[in-house]
C-alpha cells in the first residue's frame, strides 16, 4: 500500500495534472497485497451477494444512501439510483426474464442496449436469475457493422 500513498501525494503534488513521466508498479509488490480475507463462496451471485446487502445496510441505516449508480448523458440529464432502488428494480427485471419471458437458470441471454441505466438493470436482473447475459457490442468500420460478442 506504500505505493499507493506515494502515488497519491504525487498527484496532490501536481494538483490535478496527470503525471508525465511513466508510472512503474512491480506486480510483485501488488500480488503480496493483502486485498481481503474472505473466502470465495462454491455460488457467487453479484446482484444478490452485493447490491442485496449494500441494500440492506441502507435500509439499517449502516450506510448513507449514496448513488449506486449515477448515470449522465450528453445533454447533462441524470439518473442516480441508491442501492436500495438498484435492488428493487433488477429483482422485478429478473422477475420479468424468468417469469413471462419463460428463461431458465443457465439460459444465455444477448443484451444489446446501449450504455444506459436500464443495460445495468437488465444485466443484474440476468445475473439474479442465474442468467448468463452475453454483452453484445456493434461498431461501425468502413466496410460496415461489425459485431463484437
Amino acid at each position: 500500500m506504500r505505493w499507493l500513498r506515494k502515488f497519491e501525494q504525487l498527484c496532490t503534488l501536481r494538483g490535478t495534472e496527470v503525471p508525465s513521466c511513466p508510472l512503474h508498479i512491480s506486480v510483485k509488490k501488488l500480488t503480496s497485497v493483502p486485498w481481503g480475507r474472505q473466502k470465495v463462496p462454491a455460488k457467487f451471485n453479484f446482484a444478490s451477494d452485493v447490491v442485496d446487502q449494500w441494500a440492506g445496510m441502507e435500509k439499517a441505516g449502516k450506510r448513507p444512501p449514496g448513488p449506486a449508480l449515477w448515470w449522465v448523458n450528453d445533454e447533462g440529464h441524470e439518473v442516480k439510483w441508491n442501492f436500495r432502488e438498484l435492488s428493487e428494480m433488477s429483482q422485478r427485471a429478473a422477475n420479468v426474464l424468468s417469469g413471462p419471458c419463460q428463461l431458465q437458470h443457465g439460459d444465455h441471454v444477448a443484451v444489446v442496449l446501449p450504455r444506459i441505466p436500464e443495460w445495468w438493470l437488465v444485466t443484474l436482473g440476468c445475473m439474479r436469475a442465474g442468467l448468463q447475459p452475453s454483452d453484445l457490442i456493434w461498431t461501425i468500420s468502413d466496410t460496415g457493422w461489425i459485431l463484437n460478442i
